[in-house]
């Protein structure tokens, strides 16, 4: 989880807030982000998430990891919606085949390769 905090720390902007939500979930908070640059920052992330291995002990073996993500742009709902709906998106990307970022338009579901909301 740390490794993963650091790398992401180097791709994410100086505005944005990294929190672990819980488990092995991780949010990330970027104000006045479009959704096509919050899309890149997620596809970012997952690229190099997928392209470097991960030590399971210092010096130990080393594993290949990838992440699914679900990104969300804020429509006038609560937190709690917010959150849901990236959350939704996110276990899309899963059911699609993991290793994806997958997007909410304001409630309305888009896969990263359909350009609809982006």
């Amino acid at each position: 989880m740390q490794t993963f905090a650091a790398r992401a720390k180097r791709i994410i902007r100086g505005t944005d807030i990294l929190c672990r939500l819980g488990g092995d979930e991780f949010v990330i908070i970027m104000p006045g982000t479009s959704l096509r640059t919050g899309y890149g920052i997620a596809e970012e992330i997952r690229a190099a998430t997928a392209s470097e291995t991960f030590a399971l002990t210092p010096g130990g073996r080393e594993i290949l990891v990838t992440i699914s993500a679900g990104l969300a742009e804020s429509a006038d709902d609560s937190q709690s919606g917010h959150l849901r709906r990236a959350d939704m998106a996110l276990y899309r990307s899963k059911q699609d085949g993991r290793d994806r970022v997958s997007v909410d338009c304001a409630g309305t579901a888009v896969q990263e390769r359909m350009a609809g909301c982006l």
